[in-house]
């Protein structure tokens, strides 16, 4: 059953979106019968995806409606994995399907400091050029 999880405590889709194994998140996918139930675990395995860089699987978790507002189970969102590797085409993908609250900006604050720490400075460049954030260029200057 796809919502089991391992010893580890990590369900079958957050480990195939880890992996960037699309095929197999498609099928795991199609096998949830309840989506709100398994919100949570789609976005772990969104944040999973993201972190790994595995565009694909995103778009995939992203069309199936899962949201890269929703954090993980440590507070982590999917942008700020991204960007914490320098993922830089998936930093591009989250920010497209984001809208303007302030979740968002509190969101592309935190992913600037990842990208920031690890020294991801495309990454820090596109963060930092984002037109529905007009204050956020100045935030860290």
């Amino acid at each position: 059953h796809p919502a089991h999880a391992d010893a580890q405590g990590c369900r079958a889709l957050m480990n195939a979106a880890s992996r960037g194994y699309l095929e197999v998140c498609n099928l795991l996918l199609s096998q949830q019968h309840h989506p709100a139930h398994a919100d949570a675990q789609n976005s772990w395995a969104l944040v999973n995806a993201a972190r790994g860089g595995h565009v694909e699987a995103c778009r995939l978790l992203l069309q199936q409606h899962h949201h890269p507002a929703h954090a993980d189970a440590n507070g982590s969102w999917a942008l700020m994995g991204a960007a914490s590797q320098g993922h830089l085409e998936m930093c591009h993908l989250l920010l497209s399907q984001q809208h303007h609250s302030a979740h968002a900006d509190a969101q592309d604050s935190k992913a600037l400091q990842m990208a920031v720490n690890q020294d991801h400075l495309e990454v820090c460049r596109l963060l930092l050029s984002q037109p529905q954030h007009p204050a956020f260029a100045t935030l860290w200057l």
